[in-house]
């Protein structure tokens, strides 16, 4: 039985300033895992493999995060 929780590695994204105003966030994980992401405030929304922001960001600092869950 699988009792660990699944971890996640974010693969690509912007690192430090961009002007990319809807840059695309990659992660990968624990075969069989699903995964949730959100950007600053918004709450956590299913994602598959990737993330881009729906709507085109205006210039400032962003914390995007992304989960995993598994059986466990």
């Amino acid at each position: 039985m699988d009792t660990v929780a699944p971890e996640v590695t974010v693969d690509s994204g912007p690192d430090g300033p961009t002007n990319d105003v809807r840059p695309t966030f990659t992660f990968s994980g624990e075969a069989g895992a699903t995964f949730e992401c959100k950007l600053e405030q918004a709450d956590f929304a299913e994602c598959a493999d990737s993330y881009t922001p729906a709507a085109a960001l205006a210039e400032g600092s962003y914390t995007f995060q992304v989960k995993a869950t598994d059986e466990a």
